[in-house]
């Protein structure tokens, strides 16, 4: 049986200045060469994926490093939350048993083929995605609860509609009289049934001035979305 490695690393996405500072790639990679060795595996190579989720198929490092597998070659990741989770966990271990190679993590509780191992993954892999989707619901509420106390959550370019940088502290934002006008109408058409569309042709129509050259539906549609959030 051939002794040889792929080893394979991910981080996922985040802000450009963090993605420029992150030591987790290199952390994984030398957790996989160290479980290579411990093993005595060759490396054959390593792939990455920066700033890429798990549920991304749209991995050209992770896609690579299984075309380059071969029979009896292993893939080494830190984690299973490293390749993939849920239904597109399953088809991607389905592709890489398919070449006859197998997947081994530097975490070892992951290891093995039995059907107590898999379910373990299963388990495991239900859970962390479960602690992703509460940490994320988490930090969404802690935004809107910052942003409607007035701190500043988005680039200045992209503050929503209705908003201004407060002018003595540009962290913060204050309201912006002129565009609150708007958001205004807007909760008034809205509330009577008009749609995204009818309500931008309104908007097109009058004397209110858009941030580009038009207002379009998808901006109305987020204006509502956070109308209808600030009611809840």
């Amino acid at each position: 049986m051939s002794n040889k490695c792929i080893l394979y690393a991910r981080f996922s996405p985040r802000p450009k200045h963090a993605m420029e500072d992150c030591q987790s790639i290199g952390v994984q990679l030398a957790a996989c060469r160290a479980f290579a060795a411990q093993k005595g595996y060759e490396v054959a190579g390593s792939f990455v994926d920066e700033g890429k989720s798990r549920n991304d198929f749209d991995r050209p490092g992770l896609l690579q490093a299984i075309s380059e597998l071969r029979r009896g070659w292993k893939l080494i990741a830190m984690r299973p939350d490293r390749i993939g989770s849920g239904m597109g966990m399953g088809v991607l271990e389905h592709k890489i048993e398919s070449r006859g190679a197998s997947i081994e993590y530097t975490h070892d509780e992951f290891n093995g083929d039995s059907p107590a191992k898999r379910m373990v993954r299963s388990v495991l892999s239900a859970i962390a995605e479960y602690e992703r989707e509460l940490t994320g619901m988490r930090t969404s509420a802690g935004m809107r609860y910052r942003s409607a106390n007035g701190e500043r959550m988005t680039h200045h370019d992209t503050l929503p509609i209705g908003r201004m940088l407060d002018p003595k502290d540009d962290s913060r934002t204050v309201v912006n009289p002129e565009e609150q006008e708007i958001v205004d109408l807007v909760a008034g058409w809205h509330k009577r049934g008009e749609g995204p569309t009818e309500i931008a042709r309104r908007l097109n129509a009058s004397r209110h001035k858009p941030r580009g050259k038009r207002w379009h539906r998808t901006t109305v549609v987020r204006m509502i979305e956070r109308i209808d959030r600030n009611r809840r």
